[in-house]
């Protein structure tokens, strides 16, 4: 086995195991334990995801319920920056401000998936 070291805030550190390096160097920032264990929570859950049955042996969500869903979340997307575009809101991201021409692009990409979503929802 090789050995890893992993630089402290105060010492430098050996580990011979690659696998808990990252999750050492984490904890040297002060970071709970109990993160780790909600963490290992949430990947095997990722991981069970595609077995999840919620309705008796079915899937979850329908490809027709997921078009439909999709388009709506789309439409509701380009209809916000429609409004942007009809009242003239300004928009800033981390102190820069957005141009209005990103919102004609965002209005004519989000309609555009939603229609396509709801032409999926009546194809069926």
């Amino acid at each position: 086995m090789s050995e890893v070291r992993v630089r402290g805030r105060r010492n430098d550190h050996w580990c011979t195991n690659g696998k808990h390096v990252a999750r050492f160097a984490l904890q040297r920032q002060h970071i709970p334990p109990a993160f780790f264990r909600v963490l290992e929570v949430v990947q095997s859950s990722l991981r069970d995801f595609r077995t999840l049955n919620l309705s008796g042996g079915e899937t979850p969500m329908s490809q027709k319920t997921f078009s439909l869903v999709a388009a709506v979340i789309f439409l509701v997307v380009g209809l916000m920056h429609a409004l942007r575009l009809f009242f003239g809101w300004q928009a800033e991201l981390n102190g820069w401000i957005v141009p209005l021409w990103v919102s004609w692009v965002g209005l004519v990409i989000g309609l555009y998936l939603a229609s396509e979503g709801i032409g999926l929802v009546r194809k069926g």
